[in-house]
């Protein structure tokens, strides 16, 4: 009878065993919600097409960098005025500008000084023959005699007559490459140089304003820097002169222009750091995660050439992942500010970046660093499906990505209009809030009475289990006495 109630009873143990591995997999892990309305979302931005077309483009407001909360803006849709989801995709426009980049050699003529006519100074005075398109093919110079000199071969050289009409875009930088003669000290040179441009060889316009070219020998390091920064210069001829030294004869000159809109697009601003515990280390909160595309480390005091590094992080504890380890400056010499580029870097979103001085000693002084941030916003796109006005949604806790590849939402479209799109077409109004700021937190999560009672279920038949056990073992025993 007792072995009859203990096999009755490892039975049951059993069978709740079973029950308890058995349990449906969903009953575990419950999937988020996925059926958001626009109620649900934190904020909401209108947003007002101009034409009926298939596909409508923006550019990301900062506000969705500010107030979305989920990786790759999975927390971001677009609702049409009844209220059902719009197809979108979103791409970063740096990619397009880095596929559309060109750097090409530039023919240019120097240019040597002339004696004008009742003056004591020199002045440019040239004519060049140009071909059908626009090109120079040859600069002559009008030179006076001067006193010893039998025609202007020994004269300087002041200025360069550089020829840009075969391009067909803007220019937005040029690089300088320069040559030393023999046994010349090229080593502290510096020359502020002013751009002009001019579309007919006679009416040349000034291009910002002087910019140094520099080869300097500081503290240990040499700055070269040579590098002009033209943006969106679209002109068929451009002029450099100079007040001071260039580092050497110039032997080649290349442009930096680019077929892509997206340069419209850049966006600069400069942060404020917070002190982290000594002079070192400086912490800068940038508001949000922005994409960062480019840094640079304005010093707070002249003369001061230190080794640094730039990290990121989601957040302001860390853990931090570097972006950039070089040598920073600012100096001055010879009347010239000289101070460090900025650092290209590869894009990342951030919502803080820290500051670190290097080297045993090391200090930015009393007055703190900035960062100056350049990025350039993602574009939006979206299809026009159903009736506007359609509604921006983003910051929610649980949504899950939604957006398309934009292989995917423009697929349908012919190849000619998928190129044409534009920057933007789309108007975009002011954030009004929807369900504010609850909506980005994760509400609580309420006791797991399921996981209690199932490790209840599961002592309980272990317990059953072993006093079936100990009730056949004393059973065998006392039939073994017998």
């Amino acid at each position: 009878m007792n072995r009859s109630r203990s096999r009755r009873g490892l039975m049951l143990a059993g069978a709740l065993l079973w029950s308890v591995t058995t349990v449906p997999a969903q009953a575990q892990d419950e999937s988020p919600n996925e059926d958001l309305t626009l109620e649900d979302f934190a904020e909401a931005l209108p947003l007002s097409v101009k034409e009926n077309r298939a596909i409508h483009t923006l550019l990301l407001p900062e506000a969705i960098y500010r107030g979305s909360v989920r990786p790759d803006f999975a927390d971001v849709r677009i609702f049409n005025r009844a209220g059902e989801t719009v197809p979108f995709a979103m791409r970063a426009l740096s990619d397009s500008v880095k596929q559309h980049e060109e750097e090409v050699e530039l023919p240019f003529f120097p240019l040597q000084a002339a004696e004008q006519e009742g003056a004591g100074s020199s002045a440019l005075a040239f004519s060049a023959e140009t071909r059908s398109d626009g090109s120079i093919t040859r600069v002559n110079v009008q030179l006076k005699p001067q006193e010893g000199k039998k025609d202007g071969s020994a004269r300087d050289i002041v200025a360069y007559l550089v020829d840009a009409s075969q391009l067909k875009a803007p220019i937005y930088a040029l690089s300088l490459f320069f040559e030393s003669s023999e046994g010349e000290d090229v080593s502290n040179r510096v020359a502020q140089v002013r751009v002009e441009a001019s579309d007919n060889l006679s009416d040349f316009r000034s291009v910002g304003r002087p910019q140094a070219v520099v080869r300097v020998a500081y503290g240990g390091e040499e700055i070269i820097r040579t590098r002009l920064e033209v943006p969106g210069e679209d002109a068929r001829y451009l002029r450099l002169s100079w007040s001071g030294r260039l580092p050497g004869a110039l032997v080649s000159l290349k442009a930096w222009s680019s077929k892509s809109e997206a340069h419209e697009n850049v966006v600069t601003k400069a942060f404020d750091g917070v002190r982290e515990g000594s002079s070192k280390n400086f912490v800068y909160d940038l508001g949000g995660s922005l994409p960062i595309d480019r840094v640079r480390v304005i010093l707070g005091e002249d003369n001061l050439l230190i080794a640094a590094k730039i990290e990121a992080s989601d957040s302001a504890p860390g853990p931090y992942s570097l972006l950039d380890e070089r040598t920073y400056y600012r100096v001055r010499y010879e009347g010239a500010l000289l101070e460090s580029p900025p650092s290209p870097l590869k894009r990342r979103r951030a919502a803080f970046l820290r500051l670190s001085a290097q080297g045993p000693g090391a200090s930015f002084g009393v007055q703190a660093p900035r960062l100056e941030v350049t990025r350039q916003a993602d574009q939006l796109l979206f299809a026009e499906r159903g009736a506007g006005p359609f509604q921006l949604a983003f910051g929610h806790h649980s949504a899950l990505k939604s957006r398309l590849s934009v292989q995917d939402l423009l697929a349908p479209l012919p190849p000619e209009v998928r190129a044409s799109l534009p920057l933007s077409d789309t108007e975009v109004g002011e954030a009004r809030e929807v369900a504010g700021a609850a909506a980005r937190l994760a509400p609580p999560e309420p006791p797991p009475w399921k996981k209690y009672a199932l490790w209840a279920v599961l002592v309980g038949a272990v317990l059953v289990l072993g006093a079936a056990a100990l009730s056949l073992l004393r059973s065998q025993k006392e039939e073994a006495s017998r």
